[in-house]
């Protein structure tokens, strides 16, 4: 989703709470934080993709919201993994 970029909000996830379903003016949709869109837009740029890793596979922490973390994988991939599959150490 782009900054600015004009959006109807969906409904909310029940199982994850703190993010909301929103459809850009393309049909395009994917789940936002909750508060990400104002008066309609985006308040900021966006990036929806969930990513797909296999048991032990290492990836860099980039950030996090609601038991949701943003990762780069180190094979150039990026996106949203869930912080029940994560488990930090070695």
């Amino acid at each position: 989703m782009a900054r600015g970029e004009a959006l109807t909000l969906g409904g909310t996830d029940p199982e994850n709470p703190g993010w909301r379903w929103c459809v850009n003016e393309k049909g395009l949709g994917g789940w936002l934080p909750e508060g990400w869109v104002v008066d309609g837009r985006a308040k900021g740029a966006f990036d929806t993709t969930e990513a797909t890793v296999a048991p032990g596979t290492r990836v860099t922490l980039v950030r996090a919201h609601a038991g949701w973390w943003f990762c780069r994988l180190g094979d150039g991939r990026h996106g949203w993994l869930p912080e029940s599959v994560l488990s930090i150490g070695d």
